[in-house]
């Protein structure tokens, strides 16, 4: 999607050595669901759909902040920013009126070190992280930029296995190989 996007209306075409990438970001993921699959011995089919469905809205969030950032160039990646988040509070309410009350009363059941860490995660892991993609963004080859991003399973893997100091097995070498490969 990201890449006909790109196509169409930017027109970013793809090398060879981008399909290339691409393809192995693609083998990466496929690696973790070959793995889930071995585990519980049949395709996690359900999972893998909700899965596909958030990384579609994510690539329509990707084609409409890059359409904004080419309607309006001197748009900045903390307004870009601020802009989703603000539309994503606006539509947990409209969904659920009760979801921001919700949500305090569920940080106050926390324990201080429980909330300092979810609060710190959302920081981390939603505003900064999505400000330096937004960053690059703006003026990125979209299809390589999205492939690329779509590796956070094997970081947070490899710091799952270092914070539980177990060795990482052979799925997440071989993802790891492929995300090299196509870096």
């Amino acid at each position: 999607m990201i890449g006909l996007y790109g196509f169409l209306f930017l027109s970013q075409g793809l090398n060879l050595w981008q399909v290339f990438a691409i393809v192995c970001m693609i083998f990466c993921v496929f690696t973790f669901l070959l793995e889930r699959n071995r585990e519980v011995g049949h395709w996690d089919l359900k999972n893998f759909f909700f899965a596909f469905l958030g990384i579609f809205f994510d690539a329509l969030g990707v084609v409409l902040s890059r359409q904004a950032y080419e309607m309006t160039p001197e748009l900045g990646s903390s307004q870009a920013n601020a802009i989703r988040a603000v539309g994503a509070v606006v539509i947990f309410i409209l969904i659920k009126p009760n979801s921001l009350h919700l949500i305090f009363q569920d940080l106050k059941k926390l324990a201080s070190s429980e909330r300092t860490q979810a609060i710190g995660a959302s920081l981390l892991g939603t505003f900064v992280s999505l400000s330096f993609y937004l960053h690059a963004l703006k003026t990125a080859h979209v299809a390589s930029l999205t492939a690329i991003s779509i590796t956070g399973p094997i970081w947070v893997s490899f710091i799952e296995h270092a914070r539980e100091r177990k060795w990482p097995n052979r799925y997440l070498w071989i993802a790891f190989a492929f995300f090299i490969l196509g870096f």
